[in-house]
């Protein structure tokens, strides 16, 4: 499973080791650095519960979830010169429910970075990053027909710094990160725009998040993190004429204004036997959607989900 991971990471080694038989091939624990591809890998099944806080009766759907993260080399043993020489990944999916299936991609890369090592093994690293982060839902059944949260970073670069401060009497660590980015191209979800097939307004912004991971005797993780999104639709389609227009040349982002989206997040994991742990996560939503020449939207939503995980 390993040999396929990373052949997908690192496709032409992949084809080298294949050709050269070391794919299969059985050996003592060194490995050569050059051969060996750093990475994390974890899957997580379990069930999720959505609810809009605002709606009336607090209605909730519940689903099953998949969720799939990946972390490709450790930040504090880089170089940092290399663009993607460290990446994190994270997607949710949705299964039997009203949901989209596709509910979250994040993926945050460095593009150019530098690492510093200080006394008591304390590290850190900063750099400039490339940051995408996709959040997704659909109007929970028997409300009135709001979107709880949809918004995407698509192209966005800042700087970005990360520190990791060992604690060797519980044999654990904290990692600590702060992110800052221009957002140049995202979308939101529009309450009043509607043509052909598209409902959002695309936009131009800045989103950060701040985050930190307690971990205690290589078991116990404690998460925390706060996230930020806001982007500006600055050409609308209001005062267009739909009629005498080729639909293929829509010269509009959409309805002018600005769209927010606050996500705080709390994680807790815990390893059981060998690769297998267990873990709970809650996630509140804020969505807050101003409009020029509408009326504003507000969405509260808060999110639980109960998870099975397996890593290597």
């Amino acid at each position: 499973m390993r040999e396929v991971s990373a052949a997908v990471v690192n496709p032409v080694r992949g084809v080298n080791r294949l050709i050269y038989g070391q794919a299969w091939k059985r050996g003592p624990r060194y490995v050569d650095k050059e051969s060996m591809v750093p990475f994390v890998v974890q899957f997580g099944l379990g069930y999720r519960f959505l609810t809009e806080r605002a709606a009336a009766n607090c209605q909730h759907e519940s689903m099953s979830n998949l969720d799939f993260t990946m972390i490709y080399n450790d930040p504090f043993e880089i170089d940092g010169r290399q663009p993607f020489q460290y990446f994190s990944t994270r997607l949710s999916l949705n299964f039997f429910s009203n949901q989209p299936a596709l509910g979250l991609v994040k993926v945050c890369a460095s593009i150019w970075g530098k690492n510093h090592e200080y006394s008591q093994d304390r590290e850190i690293f900063w750099g400039i990053f490339q940051n995408f982060n996709y959040y997704n839902s659909e109007a929970i059944k028997k409300t009135d027909g709001t979107v709880p949260f949809r918004i995407s970073e698509t192209v966005s670069y800042g700087p970005g710094l990360m520190a990791r401060i060992p604690f060797s009497t519980v044999k654990g660590s904290l990692v600590l990160g702060g992110f800052g980015s221009g957002i140049v191209l995202g979308g939101s979800k529009s309450d009043y725009f509607r043509f052909q097939d598209r409902d959002y307004n695309m936009g131009s912004g800045y989103s950060f998040r701040f985050e930190g991971l307690l971990t205690i005797w290589k078991r116990l993780g404690i998460y925390a993190g706060f996230e930020e999104y806001k982007l500006y639709t600055w050409k609308g389609y209001e005062h267009k004429d739909y009629e005498h227009m080729d639909p293929n040349y829509l010269n509009a982002q959409g309805a002018v204004g600005n769209a927010c989206l606050r996500v705080a997040k709390t994680r807790v994991t815990f390893g059981l036997h060998k690769n297998f742990g267990i873990g709970t996560e809650a996630t509140w939503y804020k969505r807050i959607s101003n409009y020029k020449y509408f009326p504003d939207v507000q969405s509260d939503a808060f999110e639980l989900r109960l998870m099975l995980t397996y890593g290597f």
